[in-house]
């Protein structure tokens, strides 16, 4: 009888020691999924804004190669309300559990706005583009452009870095 007492005994500490392991794997890989979706909302939320300033260069571009036009107005591009609306709010998931991960949505909708500035020009020819401010907004973007760039390849570093240590 002692002996499979002793034998029972063992059956449950090693059952005990799998659900422990199993209960880390689980821990490990929801850590995992959370810091996936983490790196995949952020690179395509960095996604879109550099698809806005990408845009934007378009724009400006487009403005200073008609600084000559007669009645040419300026355009510009909007994005930056957009993609704020878009961190502040939820509406990409739905929560129906307190253990899930709130989202910062998917940016289905999400596309540039050209804004066509109609204001009066103190050019006679009725062209309102100003060739400083032009290219001062060109500089501008260019400085933002290159900030996203920067951030998203840390992204992805953090990623390499992840694999990396954890194959060692």
């Amino acid at each position: 009888m002692l002996f499979f007492v002793k034998k029972q005994t063992k059956i449950r500490n090693n059952i005990d020691k799998k659900v422990k392991l199993s209960y880390n794997i689980t821990k490990d890989l929801l850590e995992v999924k959370t810091m996936l979706w983490k790196i995949d909302s952020t690179t395509n939320f960095l996604k879109k804004a550099l698809d806005g300033t990408w845009y934007r260069n378009k724009v400006i571009s487009q403005n200073i190669a008609n600084v000559d036009t007669p009645k040419y107005k300026r355009k510009s591009v909007v994005f930056e309300d957009y993609l704020k609306q878009e961190l502040s709010s939820n509406k990409g998931l739905e929560l129906t559990n307190n253990k899930h991960i709130p989202g910062i949505g998917t940016f289905k909708d999400y596309e540039p706005k050209v804004v066509e500035d109609k204001s009066s020009s103190y050019r006679f020819d009725g062209n309102n583009v100003n060739i400083d401010v032009e290219t001062g907004n060109l500089a501008k973007n260019t400085i933002m452009h290159e900030a996203l760039i920067k951030q998203l390849i840390d992204e992805y570093d953090k990623v390499k870095n992840a694999i990396i240590e954890g194959g060692k």
